[in-house]
């Protein structure tokens, strides 16, 4: 185990070409399938003497000693898992058949900031022109939010918006509007279901903007999707 203090005494060490320190980082990540039955030895082995071929005879020999001792102590390691648990799903399968993803920022709040450059920008609108791919997802942490659920509508009308104000107030959901068939064709739209229910319209080409989200588009997207 390394301590505390064996790294302070290495940091301090002066630089000194013609005595240099053999450090190495080695995963022995048992999660890894390149780590399992210890082929993390073979791996350290085969570095150790791609690193050995590249020294002089007279500093590969000093180094062959400190390779041996390093290996020496790693032949001696004993691995074991303490205790696995998932911590959370790349991509759920509900996220997956609904085709959004299962993390998305919340853009909308960190565009509704007193100092957010596109307040009193009057945003393009966006007008789907197919199917729209609507994605839900609840705020976990701040700026952070995981999918809830998620579909197709054959149309959404987002209306002419209206310039959005600065607002603080919290919101739990959001919806994600993109086209269903190319999530680049439009833009995207990310509309608040709860708290300030502002919408952050970013056109595909055009002035990004926020702007107040009309109950008609809330209560829509506040259905299932």
């Amino acid at each position: 185990m390394i301590r505390k203090r064996d790294l302070e005494t290495l940091l301090q060490r002066e630089s000194n070409p013609a005595n240099p320190v053999l450090s190495v980082y080695l995963d022995t990540d048992q999660s890894k399938a390149t780590n399992v039955n210890r082929a993390f030895e073979v791996v350290l082995k085969n570095m150790l003497r791609d690193i050995g071929e590249r020294l002089d005879k007279f500093a590969r020999k000093e180094f062959e000693t400190d390779a041996e001792q390093v290996l020496h102590v790693v032949a001696g390691l004993r691995l074991r898992v303490a205790r696995s648990h998932p911590v959370r799903e790349l991509r759920s399968a509900r996220a997956a058949a609904a085709g959004c993803e299962q993390l998305a920022g919340d853009r909308v709040a960190e565009f509704s900031k007193p100092d957010s450059p596109v307040l009193g920008e009057t945003p393009v609108p966006v007008t789907f022109s197919g199917p729209v791919r609507v994605c839900v997802y609840r705020v976990f942490t701040e700026g952070f939010a995981d999918f809830v659920r998620g579909g197709v509508l054959p149309a959404v009308p987002i209306g002419e918006p209206r310039a959005g104000a600065p607002c603080a107030e919290p919101s739990t959901l959001f919806a994600w509007l993109r086209n269903a068939e190319d999530p680049y064709r439009d833009g995207d739209v990310r509309v608040q279901l709860t708290g300030c229910r502002q919408m952050l319209i970013e056109p595909a080409a055009g002035q990004i903007g926020l702007a107040r989200a009309d109950p008609a588009l809330i209560a829509l997207l506040s259905g299932p999707a």
